[in-house]
């Protein structure tokens, strides 16, 4: 039996649950906004990265691997925490390090992540 980590366990909460899922969406997107400083290089990659989880929270994109969405999960968890490597309290360097947390979660599912914007896209083209 695989014994499951602290962040995968508090991941398969948020997953398990929309609600849950959809208020940590919430207050990372919060967080972001108006925040860019060290989230300006991965920007595009983590609006992309909010819209791919709330579209599958709602039900409208399936097409993405359980496991990306579980780093997606864990990657939020870490941004919104207030305790990380770096203090949230200490400003733009606060920020750093969930920058780089985030930029590593993005370049890892970036396959899904490009699947997911093509299929927005085509979305957007048939509306």
């Amino acid at each position: 039996m695989e014994k499951e980590t602290k962040w995968g366990s508090k991941a398969k909460k948020y997953m398990d649950d929309s609600e849950k899922a959809q208020d940590l969406l919430k207050r990372a997107t919060r967080k972001a906004e108006g925040r860019k400083g060290p989230l300006e290089e991965i920007w595009d990659g983590l609006m992309l990265m909010f819209g791919l989880l709330g579209d599958w929270i709602a039900g409208k994109y399936k097409d993405v691997s359980w496991q990306t969405i579980g780093l997606i999960v864990v990657g939020l968890i870490y941004f919104v925490s207030p305790l990380d490597i770096i203090p949230d309290i200490l400003g733009p360097l606060g920020l750093g390090d969930d920058a780089v947390v985030l930029g590593l979660i993005i370049a890892q599912i970036k396959h899904e992540i490009d699947s997911y914007s093509i299929w927005k896209k085509m979305r957007h083209e048939q509306a």
